[in-house]
C-alpha cells in the first residue's frame, strides 16, 4: 500500500473514532419556553410528555384551563398586572397550561378561554420558593 493510501486510511479511521464518541447533538424536544416582554412562559399541558416535562416544576406560576366538566381548555389568552395595574405579562397559549416566570408578589389576573367568549379576573399570590397552582374553570 503506498503511502498516500496509509496516509488517507489513517484519516479515515481518525474520523470513525472521533465521531464514536461525540454525544449526539439535538435540539430541545417538547413545548419552547417563550419571552414576552422579558417575562419567561410556557404554553403547554397538551399529551402526556408535555404534562410530565420536569421543566415545568421550575415556573412559580402554573395556570391551568378547564371547562366545567373538568376537561381541559386550549387557547387561553392571559393578562397579568401588578399591585399597581401595570401589565407585567400578557399572552394567548394553544396548550390549557400557561407556566409563567413571575416574582412573588400579588397580582391580578384577567382570563378569557373559547376565543374570548369567557373570561374570569381573578387574584394571583405568588409566593417565594415552590410553585402556584390554579385552575381556572371557564363554563
Amino acid at each position: 500500500m503506498s503511502t498516500r493510501l496509509h496516509h488517507l486510511a489513517g484519516i479515515a479511521a481518525a474520523l470513525v473514532l472521533a465521531t464514536s464518541f461525540a454525544a449526539p447533538v439535538r435540539a430541545q424536544e417538547g413545548d419552547p419556553i417563550l419571552d414576552a416582554g422579558g417575562v419567561k412562559y410556557a404554553c403547554a399541558g397538551v399529551g402526556k410528555a408535555s404534562r410530565n416535562d420536569p421543566r415545568w416544576s421550575a415556573f412559580p406560576v402554573r395556570l391551568e384551563f378547564a371547562a366545567a366538566n373538568g376537561d381541559f381548555l386550549g387557547d387561553p389568552a392571559v393578562t397579568v398586572t401588578d399591585g399597581s395595574g401595570k401589565p407585567v405579562f400578557t399572552a394567548q397559549c394553544n396548550g390549557p397550561w400557561v407556566l409563567i416566570e413571575l416574582p412573588a408578589g400579588s397580582y391580578k389576573v384577567h382570563a378569557t378561554g373559547q376565543k374570548g367568549q369567557y373570561a374570569k379576573d381573578f387574584a394571583l399570590a405568588v409566593k417565594a420558593g415552590g410553585q402556584t397552582r390554579k385552575t381556572i374553570r371557564l363554563p
